[in-house]
């Protein structure tokens, strides 16, 4: 039952992803996209839930197996089998759309280490205005620069 919950939750991350990242190429307001992809999740994690249900319960969140764990409805060795596939199955496929869709939109950015310079420590990550929209590449500006999104390069 463990396997179905890992199945289920990795189709369920890549389906939604897949879908969600093709929302983001519609030529429409944003007002539509959140509300396509509000119906996205709506119908493809119900769909998801009671085709996994009558198997597994249908959790596909580890947050759900949690709630049935302390509610009593499952026990802890079923509840850590099942948070465990869960948690694999989501890192396959968050591995899986990565492979698809490339670096852009998984972009590669080291964790933000905030580096001194004159009195600022803190620093903000932001696009170089000369860059062009799908490019990459960020830099570090200082938490003080009031135009963050259009700072100098």
């Amino acid at each position: 039952m463990a396997v179905i919950e890992g199945l289920g939750t990795c189709l369920l991350v890549f389906a939604l992803g897949a879908g969600a990242s093709g929302l983001t190429m519609l030529q429409v307001s944003p007002m539509a996209i959140s509300l396509y992809a509000a119906l996205l999740n709506f119908v493809g994690l119900s769909l998801f839930i009671v085709t996994a249900a009558p198997a597994s319960g249908g959790h596909l969140n580890p947050s759900i197996t949690m709630a049935t764990f302390f509610a009593g409805l499952s026990t802890l060795p079923r509840s850590v089998l099942y948070i465990v596939a869960q948690t694999l199955g989501a890192i396959v496929a968050g591995y899986w759309l990565k492979l698809g869709l490339g670096e852009q939109y998984f972009p590669v950015v080291s964790p933000l280490i905030p580096i001194p310079l004159s009195n600022h420590t803190e620093y903000l990550l932001c696009r170089a205005p000369s860059q062009a929209a799908q490019s990459t590449q960020f830099k570090y500006l200082p938490a003080s620069c009031s135009h963050w999104n259009t700072c100098s390069a």
